[in-house]
């Protein structure tokens, strides 16, 4: 699991990373957001798909939040 510092409360923002997922079995991929007053992960996105040999683009949309936040990156392996 890796996690991001705290991020202000926001009007609204944008997460892009690049990701590589190719295999027979590729586990997944998830981001979640987690916000100060929980220690809960809210998933925002997750991928578990082989895409083939190549790097892939991809954005999130962070939306209104009044309190401080995180996102945090997990990846699950598979046998692949």
């Amino acid at each position: 699991l890796l996690v991001s510092p705290w991020n202000s409360n926001t009007n609204g923002q944008c997460l892009s990373f690049w990701y590589h997922s190719f295999g027979a079995d590729v586990g997944s991929l998830t981001v979640y957001k987690r916000v100060l007053s929980s220690s809960q992960l809210y998933p925002l996105w997750k991928v578990n798909y082989n895409f083939g040999d190549i790097w892939n683009a991809a954005e999130i949309t962070i939306r209104k939040t009044d309190e401080s936040w995180a996102f945090a990156f997990e990846s699950e392996y598979g046998v692949g």
